[in-house]
């Protein structure tokens, strides 16, 4: 079997106040399997398949006393 995988990133934070952020991400992910021509395997298929497409997390972080970190995704 041979693949490519193709794909893109982006991150963004906003600092909401001097103890509140939020953060951003998305992703885009395109693989691509390819089985050889002697291959008789269906894996590669049912792989690509598994993979998502779109992932997008918000998360939210909160500075609290004595240096902690309260973070919610």
């Amino acid at each position: 079997m041979t693949g490519e995988v193709y794909g893109l990133e982006m991150a963004a934070q906003w600092q909401v106040s001097n103890d509140w952020r939020l953060m951003a991400t998305y992703s885009y992910t395109d693989v691509q399997l390819h089985l050889l021509p002697t291959s008789q395997s269906v894996f590669g298929e049912v792989e690509e398949g598994d993979t998502p497409h779109h992932q997008a997390t918000l998360r939210s972080l909160l500075n609290l006393p004595h240096n902690t970190v309260l973070m919610s995704a």
